[in-house]
């Protein structure tokens, strides 16, 4: 038995290209060096993704019309009236279409701390529907007797506070989770009465440039501060199924509307690094193809080479599995070796680009598990067509 494996390793040994073996394995591990890369870059692009997306919902629009100088003039406001609502609701393209509301009472921010100095300035609020803000748990959550209230501020207010404010003022500048974390307070008045609240800042949001407030606690202040006053919606938020669909575009051209860019940035950077992960995996898939029909090839031309001792062999009374066995053995030892030099290669790279990207940002730094899956998967797929070649290969050679 022994000097039967023996022949068949001579076989295998004498026949194999180790410059063939070489290319194979620098071409693989190139390949799935890139494959996998790109799956711990999709992972982690997600995760600085739900940064922002933890705040709101993904596919929105927010409109406006444009203002011109002949509406200046006119001094007439470029509001949407409940017609104009009404015809954009009709629109297939668009799931739903909703108004902010805005505050029509005075609204003042002041500090009310001995940990900081004291400062005094007016502000506004606004609000839009529920579904448009993922975080709907308690954080975002006011009825009528809480002391305080939930506010989502856009990031530009604290550079402008850091970089503008606090300089002239003499006031430290605050990190993000310090600048939470400050005891702020409004006051929300009319000629007659007020009303004083804390606030609770519970996030800053790059897609909405405003201060967001839970909508029935402004529905609540306009009602008690401003009963007379009619909310005439200057901005809309849109849900989109597709914000991609060219018929928008154009319909906003016609209607003479403009689009707050601010609402599409993370959609256009959702889609063009979705296309450049896909275009490097893709190539990365292709490499790895290309190295495993070299692999294949060489398995194929020994066999075909050797086609009369492997039926001899047959003949002398060894099954096609005792044949397989030194195929076998390079591919189950050669194919997972590879897949883990090409792996960690990819993690240390990983490891390094999260590095780049903490000094950027804030992110909770994905763990490796997508990758791993990954990996363990292109190392079975590359096994199997492999076997299902071979042993296809042996049996031609037999019968």
């Amino acid at each position: 038995m022994f000097s039967i494996y023996k022949e068949l390793w001579k076989i295998v040994r004498s026949n194999i290209r180790i410059v063939h073996i070489c290319l194979f394995s620098i071409s693989s591990i190139i390949g799935l060096y890139i494959v996998f890369l790109a799956c711990s870059s999709f992972s982690l692009f997600k995760s600085i993704q739900q940064v922002e997306d933890d705040l709101f919902a993904k596919d929105f629009l927010i409109i406006s019309k444009k203002i011109s100088t002949f509406t200046t003039l006119r001094n007439s406001p470029a509001t949407f009236s409940q017609s104009e609502i009404e015809t954009l609701k009709k629109q297939e393209f668009f799931n739903s279409v909703d108004a902010f509301m805005s505050s029509q009472f005075s609204v003042t921010l002041f500090s009310d701390s001995k940990l900081i100095p004291k400062f005094y300035t007016d502000f506004f609020f606004e609000a839009v529907p529920d579904k448009y803000v993922y975080n709907t748990t308690e954080s975002w959550h006011w009825h009528e007797g809480m002391a305080s209230v939930p506010v989502i501020l856009p990031y530009n207010f604290l550079a402008l506070y850091n970089f503008g404010y606090a300089p002239t003022r003499g006031l430290p500048q605050l990190s993000e989770s310090v600048f939470r974390s400050i005891p702020l307070k409004i006051r929300i008045y009319n000629d007659t009465q007020s009303a004083q609240f804390a606030i609770k800042i519970i996030g800053f949001s790059k897609k909405i440039n405003t201060v967001l407030v839970p909508q029935n606690f402004l529905q609540w202040a306009n009602t008690e501060f401003a009963p007379n006053a009619k909310n005439q919606p200057s901005r809309l938020i849109i849900d989109c199924p597709n914000l991609a669909d060219a018929r928008i575009a154009q319909f906003f051209a016609q209607k003479n509307l403009q689009i707050d860019e601010s609402s599409l940035a993370n959609s256009k950077l959702t889609l063009y690094l979705t296309i450049a992960l896909t275009l490097v995996g893709g190539i990365g898939i292709i490499i790895t193809l290309l190295a495993l029909w070299l692999l294949v090839f060489n398995f194929q031309l020994i066999i075909e080479r050797n086609k009369e001792r492997i039926r001899n062999l047959y003949l002398l009374g060894f099954s096609r599995k005792n044949i397989q066995k030194p195929y076998l053995l390079i591919i189950y030892t050669l194919c997972p070796l590879l897949s883990i030099v090409a792996f960690f290669a990819s993690h240390i790279t990983y490891i390094k680009i999260i590095e780049i990207v903490e000094t950027i940002t804030t992110i909770e730094v994905p763990m490796f598990w997508f990758s791993l899956i990954c990996a363990i998967i292109c190392t079975i797929v590359i096994i199997a067509i492999n076997v299902f070649v071979l042993r296809k290969s042996i049996l031609k050679a037999i019968y």
